[in-house]
């Protein structure tokens, strides 16, 4: 039986398994006799009574996984292995019996047959030896919960391989054992005495930036004190009264669910041993490994946006798409010119060069827009989150932070993150000039109207504090070396802009640091959706197809009314103002104090992207009422009076 690959199948039950462990901490000790159709208090003896019958049946079932790593020589293990079937049956019913019991969802024994046990037993068996186990030993009222058999289960393998190795006198190395978690730090344990320690969340998330900058920047690394850099900041560094003495990974680091590296997968049995292997053998098994690594194991270091690993891809993925711009941008334009020319002639393409360019970007982003939403649709369209019979928004919250990430969920991540941070390079290259200064640009501009104009010295100088100062004018940042001018290209929503990609990049990696990735997928599944019918209205606008871009004119107001006036505040954002604090903190395990430390933070990210959306539909009405009431398109999004129109009557 292969239950790994057949869980893998299900990504129902990936979660609902990945999920067991934290169920026994908000289980309140009253079950419901799933046979009998009673509800019964039972004590936290008689739990822990039952538990341990449920571990001495066990006991033999384990057995065979400490015989595995014997000898297949030896006659005992050959016979041992031969009741397996019985053996993992048991096991398999007592899971059954333990999900029933405490999953909170109906479990089908089919199901267990066909996906988990791939057909090695059917549901008739499964039933007979649940039926048998219950009678043995009484479980009528309730099993173990799904916590405390599985660990039982863990501490009974870890048991039964070393009395195996030891009776048998193997000399195989030992398997390794559980990794022990982690031991509460000093910090938490004086938080939890004392709350009022705890500095506010900007202090926090300011030693978090520390602590990641001295830790992963390879040249600030090496400038950072040996003892550590709050060595350096006097008071503001002494613990527990220093603002920033406070680390915030000791506070909530095992409160967040630890991601796979690539050296936890390497332990895994699905990894590729290569120690063994030379060649293009060692080569096919790493490149296998990494495959199974990226795409095939859920909640990996890729899943957070602010790991190394995550990083580094994140930079090959921006590398990739600005070579894409670059190499294809070209062609579309020249595709935007031939379409002008054929409808206006071409005369139009002469005056129309920044129509020409900017039809180029549109038919990029119509391009991602298109794709990356056909994939968000396809990947999400079945996911809990997104269906009310299955409790809709409430998904996003419940179990949180410890339901895994699906690789599908991180590659969608980095390829929306590369995509934004592109989009913010590109606004600010389109928007800003930079210019060398002449320190002696003052005295140089003397010389000049000395030479060529004839004028005394005060008006000399006069004329050139003139030209200093309109220069001036248009400067944003000015240095006596160096200046950054406003661009002519600069869009007329510039300030929108920035704000959006300033928001939404701070959401994106502060979504998946906290593995809000289901509420993530859902704000840029909504985005994207309604980014299609822009695009498609701006390229319609840049080669003047009238009844093209009013028709997209209009789809798109009504998919911005739908998605980002309706479903984005009303559904998403009262999801996170009314039902995150709900379930994962009064109905689940997070610590108030985890809660409190970002919350705000988001509300106003969220709030703020709320208000731009608004500030966007005033300028589409805009749009909206300059197209009816004068028969023209005219943007004001792209530059600082709209797009140029042509008012010239004909003759």
């Amino acid at each position: 039986m292969s239950a790994q690959q057949g869980t893998q199948k299900n990504s129902l039950l990936v979660e609902q398994l990945s999920a067991m462990f934290y169920q026994e901490s908000t289980t309140k000790y009253k079950s419901i006799d799933y046979m009998n159709s009673t509800e019964i208090v039972v004590s936290s003896s008689d739990r822990e009574s039952l538990c341990l019958g449920a571990i001495l049946l066990l006991q033999l079932a384990m057995m065979w996984i400490g015989l595995q790593y014997l000898s297949s020589s030896d006659p005992s293990a050959k016979r041992a292995i031969e009741h397996r079937f019985q053996f993992q049956l048991a096991f398999v019913a007592c899971l059954v019996i333990a999900l029933k019991v405490h999953s909170g969802f109906n479990v089908e024994t089919s199901f267990f047959a066909d996906e988990v046990c791939e057909g090695s037993y059917s549901a008739k068996e499964i039933v007979d030896m649940e039926d048998k186990i219950l009678k043995a030993l009484n479980w009528y009222l309730n099993g173990p919960s799904p916590h405390d058999f599985i660990g039982g289960f863990l501490e009974v393998v870890h048991h039964v391989v070393v009395i195996s190795l030891f009776s048998h006198k193997h000399t195989m190395a030992k398997p390794k054992q559980p990794k022990a978690p982690p031991p509460t730090s000093e910090q938490k344990k004086l938080r939890r005495k004392d709350p009022t320690i705890v500095p506010s969340t900007p202090y926090l998330l300011t030693s978090k930036f520390l602590d990641l900058t001295c830790d992963y920047a390879p040249l600030i690394h090496n400038l950072c004190p040996s003892d550590g850099w709050r060595s350096a900041i006097g008071p503001w560094g002494v613990f527990p009264t220093g603002k920033l003495s406070h680390s915030y990974n000791s506070y909530f680091g095992d409160d967040i669910k630890r991601d796979v590296t690539y050296s936890d997968f390497l332990e895994m049995p699905s990894a590729v041993d290569v120690s063994s292997l030379s060649g293009g053998e060692r080569l096919q098994g790493t490149l296998t490994n990494y495959y199974n690594f990226a795409f095939e194991t859920p909640s990996t270091t890729l899943c957070d946006l602010t790991n190394p690993l995550a990083l580094y891809v994140l930079l090959g993925l921006l590398l990739i798409v600005r070579t894409f711009k670059k190499k294809f941008m070209p062609k579309f334009s020249l595709l935007g010119k031939r379409l002008g020319r054929a409808a206006h002639g071409p005369e139009w393409e002469a005056e129309n060069g920044d129509r020409i360019v900017k039809f180029g970007e549109y038919v990029y982003r119509l391009i991602f827009h298109s794709s990356i939403s056909a994939y968000g649709v396809y990947i999400f369209c079945d996911k809990s989150w997104w269906n009310n019979a299955m409790g809709g928004t409430k998904n996003l919250w419940e179990l949180h932070p410890n339901h895994p990430v699906e690789p599908c969920m991180a590659w969608y991540y980095l390829v929306q993150c590369a995509y934004n941070v592109d989009a913010l390079l590109s606004l600010l290259e389109i928007s800003f000039q930079f210019e060398w200064v002449n320190p002696m640009t003052y005295s140089s501009a003397l010389e000049f109207l000395e030479k060529e104009h004839t004028m005394n010295e005060s008006q000399r100088k006069k004329q050139v504090l003139n030209m200093m100062i309109q220069s001036r004018q248009q400067t944003v940042f000015w240095t006596p070396f160096f200046q950054i001018k406003w661009s002519p290209s600069v869009r007329g929503d510039f300030r929108e802009m920035m704000a959006h990609h300033l928001v939404t990049n701070a959401l994106i990696f502060g979504s998946s640091f906290y593995r809000f990735t289901r509420i993530g997928s859902m704000i840029f599944l909504i985005h994207d959706l309604s980014d299609v019918p822009i695009d498609m209205s701006k390229l319609g606008n840049f080669v003047k197809w009238k009844v093209t871009t009013i028709v997209c004119f209009v789809v798109m107001v009504l998919m911005w009314v739908v998605t980002r006036l309706t479903i984005f505040p009303f559904v998403i954002f009262r999801s996170v103002l009314f039902e995150s604090y709900e379930y994962m903190v009064v109905k689940g395990t997070m610590d108030p104090a985890l809660y409190e430390a970002y919350c705000y933070i988001f509300y106003s990210l969220l709030g703020a992207l709320v208000l731009l959306h608004v500030t966007w539909f005033l300028i589409l009405l805009r749009i909206g009422w300059t197209l009816v009431s004068k028969g023209e398109t005219h943007d004001y999004s792209e530059h600082k009076r709209g797009e140029k129109q042509d008012l010239k009557k004909k003759n």
